[in-house]
């Protein structure tokens, strides 16, 4: 869809910018950020792959306030109907339109600082230095009225971000259309007519 463009087109026309921010990063030694990353496993279910994301947004903002199940990817299989609705919800939420280049920094597959990885994350420990290269990082963000402080970043491939975010969620909401779509429909009320009353002249016949 054209959101999917537009949103594909922003973070692709700032990855030569975060290169350039990452590099900078893994060279400069005054600058103190840890790596926190952690190997995960992640099921080959739409659903899993966005509670994937979520979680890994969770990991940077840590002042959300996200229920337990709807990151716990492993059990992606006992969501109820109601859980997935909130899972897609959380993942619009969390969209690039927000995080990207304040908490997401998407560059290039083979640079240094993915260390082979398709994703890491690096704990922020003086954001002082971190501010004066990375122009656009915030140290907390507006979220749904609250503002969430931003504890680590998280430098990610385009694949990465296209296999937990872009394509899940656009598989998600193509099938919840195509439910929708195949859902009964009941006619309105309006369109309900009583059925026609020819009235007839009735004669009586005396003998």
């Amino acid at each position: 869809s054209d959101v999917y463009k537009r949103q594909n087109a922003e973070y692709m026309g700032i990855i030569h910018k975060n290169e350039e921010m990452a590099a900078i990063i893994s060279n400069e030694r005054g600058i103190r950020i840890r790596d926190t990353s952690v190997t995960a496993n992640v099921p080959n279910n739409d659903y899993a792959r966005l509670m994937y994301y979520i979680k890994s947004m969770k990991s940077c903002l840590p002042g959300l306030e996200i229920p337990s199940e709807l990151t716990d990817y492993d059990n992606y299989y006992n969501l109820t109907e109601s859980e997935k609705a909130a899972i897609l919800a959380l993942a619009l939420l969390l969209n690039p339109t927000l995080l990207i280049d304040k908490v997401i920094f998407v560059v290039g597959p083979e640079h240094p600082v993915l260390k082979g990885s398709n994703n890491k994350f690096y704990e922020v420990t003086e954001t002082s230095h971190i501010r004066g290269i990375a122009t656009n990082f915030a140290t907390s963000l507006l979220i749904q009225g609250k503002n969430v402080k931003v504890t680590s970043l998280m430098f990610c491939s385009k694949a990465w971000f296209d296999n937990n975010f872009v394509n899940p969620l656009q598989r998600v909401a193509e099938a919840l259309q195509r439910k929708s779509y195949k859902a009964p429909r009941r006619r309105p009320i309006e369109d309900y007519a009583p059925p026609s009353r020819e009235r007839k002249d009735a004669c009586c016949i005396l003998i």
